[in-house]
């Protein structure tokens, strides 16, 4: 979402629902992570993947529960990539 404010992001729903679909997947990931990986889990409780597979799950079944602003401020993509991208540097020398 570089380059796009917060006032263009609430009014193109394209591009709301693309963050929405961008969002589900991360939530489904982490939510096989719970269930598959709960040591790696409990282990980087930065990553928030229990947060990340509830909103997932707030999306998938309630979208006219889900306002724009909460999915705008719910985006956070970039930060999980840098934060996975910092964990395998680091257990990888």
């Amino acid at each position: 979402m570089d380059g796009v404010s917060r006032d263009e992001f609430v009014v193109d729903e394209l591009r709301q629902a693309g963050a929405c679909k961008c969002v589900e997947a991360i939530g489904e990931a982490a939510g096989e992570i719970l269930r598959r990986f709960r040591g790696f889990a409990i282990a980087y409780p930065e990553l928030e993947l229990a947060a990340a597979y509830r909103t997932r799950n707030r999306l998938s079944h309630g979208y006219d529960t889900f306002d724009r602003q909460t999915l705008w401020d719910t985006y956070y993509v970039p930060r999980l990539v840098a934060d996975i991208g910092q964990l395998l540097t680091d257990s990888h020398g």
